[in-house]
């Protein structure tokens, strides 16, 4: 049985060690986080208390899953490690990995945090970069991507996901959990694969702000405009960014899902403090 560990333990990092421990060809799932208080009590009740408020109460594997503060606490080798770290906190957290001469092995080292980092004034950086420059690392890079929401993974409902980087193994672990479904053909780069998670995040931002305020009509435009412009700014043209990695979009696009997709929920409730008056911002009343 395969030991995965997971970095990470906000909402969608807890949601990824759910969905790894309902898998039948893992064994034990770590979970690491810096909250004493959200590791203990999820160690004893099996919940994350932070996230309740953005995904509501789900009860963890305890018999599955081990949280810790501690790298020490960690085995010295894994089957696959997944990344789900705030990608503006990840350079310090793969420098950390780093500096603690952490033995990833070789093993699968999986992203599923979603953006760039803006860096030296006006440069991004995705988080493969980020690996990149942290030459003590010595994992197999990957990434991994929706269409998949936090609350979705806990409650196991179906979900396609997106998987570069060329390692089988990682699909299979996937596979055998309850509802995931992965897409990981040929054509999937992880270049494509990061971007096109960031621009679902910018999407998101937008739609959320321009809905809140003129309605959606004029959120559908913008975001119709906005998703073949940084298409094409970033010049994509292989296969990646028009497949599963970027197509949730259609989640909070068009379901009208705010509750679950942290972006345009946060950009809703922005929007609805700010409102729109000419050609000019100013608050609302």
């Amino acid at each position: 049985m395969a030991t995965c560990i997971v970095f990470g333990a906000g909402a969608f990092g807890t949601a990824m060690s759910a969905a790894l421990a309902r898998s039948s060809a893992i064994g034990r799932v770590y979970l690491y986080g810096r909250d004493r208080k959200v590791i203990d009590g999820i160690n004893r009740y099996g919940i994350n208390e932070r996230i309740i408020p953005q995904v509501g109460t789900h009860r963890l594997n305890t018999d599955k899953i081990l949280a810790t503060t501690s790298l020490h606490d960690l085995p010295q080798t894994a089957s696959s490690y997944f990344h789900a770290i705030p990608v503006q906190q990840s350079m310090a957290f793969l420098r950390h990995l780093e500096d603690a001469h952490f033995p990833l092995g070789g093993s699968p080292y999986v992203n599923c945090s979603k953006g760039v980092m803006l860096y030296e004034g006006n440069l991004l950086m995705t988080v493969s970069q980020m690996f990149g420059h942290c030459l003590g690392l010595k994992g197999h890079y990957m990434a991994l991507s929706g269409p998949a929401f936090a609350q979705g993974l806990l409650e196991a409902a179906p979900c396609v996901m997106s998987l570069a980087g060329g390692n089988g193994e990682v699909a299979e672990l996937l596979r055998a959990s309850q509802g995931i479904f992965i897409e990981d053909t040929p054509k999937l780069t992880v270049e494509a694969v990061e971007w096109a998670g960031a621009m679902k995040n910018v999407c998101a931002l937008a739609y959320g702000w321009v809905e809140a305020s003129l309605g959606c009509n004029t959120a559908a435009a913008v975001v119709t405009v906005m998703w073949r412009e940084l298409f094409g700014l970033l010049g994509r043209k292989d296969e990646s960014s028009k497949g599963a990695a970027s197509s949730s979009i259609i989640l909070w696009g068009t379901a009208r899902i705010p509750e679950v997709s942290e972006s345009l929920r946060f950009q809703l409730g922005v929007a609805r403090v700010v409102s729109f008056s000419g050609r000019n911002w100013s608050v609302a009343a």
